[in-house]
This record gives structure tokens, C-alpha cells and sequence, in this order.
């Protein structure tokens, strides 16, 4: 019995090594399973307002798109998917970026000036 105990006392532990072979019980996977989806339900909602602003522009992207593709079909141009892209693409980029910049620039433009 001695020599098992002298066995026993000699042998080193790892506690790194310990740590990685330890048998996690089914619960505890279970557990941790669902610790880890919170957290990244969690991390979901930190990105949510980008998310929402990503998938609002290319609704509209699509929307102008399929408009635009149907004004260029009465022209005569074929109605396909870059077509439509880039019809959509164009509509949205003069709407939300082009008109805001012309609008400036045209209502800083004074035509007549009146000095009392």
C-alpha cells in the first residue's frame, strides 16, 4: 500500500493539462451550450440597428431596381438581373446621395440680391 501512496505523491500534476482532459458531464455541455447561444443572441442585438440599416437599403436597392428595370424594358432594353441591379443601384445612389449634394449647392445660388 506504501508503495502506491509513494506512486501517487511522486507523479507531478498539470493543471493546464488537467484542465483540457477533465470529462464534462451532459448537463454541463447542455449548460454551457446555452450560455454561449445567449451571448451571441446578445451580441446580435449590439449590431442591430446596423443590420436593420443594411437590409433597408437593399429593399430599396431592390425596389428602384425592378422600377427602373421596367421603365428601361419600355425602351427597349432587356429586363435581367443587372439590369435591374444596376437601374436599382443608380435610382437609389441619385435619391439618397446626389440630390441631397445638388440641392445644396442650387439653394446656396442666390439670384437676386436686395440691399436696403
Amino acid at each position: 500500500m506504501k508503495s502506491n501512496d509513494i506512486k501517487e505523491k511522486d507523479v507531478k500534476k498539470d493543471p493546464i493539462r488537467d484542465k483540457y482532459t477533465q470529462k464534462i458531464g451532459f448537463f454541463k455541455k447542455i449548460k454551457v451550450k446555452a450560455i454561449q447561444t445567449v451571448n451571441f443572441i446578445k451580441g446580435l442585438k449590439k449590431h442591430k440597428k446596423e443590420l436593420i440599416a443594411l437590409l433597408t437599403m437593399c429593399g430599396e436597392v431592390v425596389a428602384y431596381g425592378v422600377l427602373g428595370g421596367l421603365g428601361l424594358s419600355l425602351f427597349g432594353v432587356s429586363f435581367g438581373f443587372i439590369t435591374v441591379l444596376g437601374s436599382g443601384s443608380i435610382l437609389w445612389l441619385i435619391e439618397k446621395k446626389i440630390a441631397g449634394v445638388l440641392s445644396g449647392i442650387l439653394g446656396s445660388i442666390s439670384l437676386v440680391k436686395i440691399y436696403n
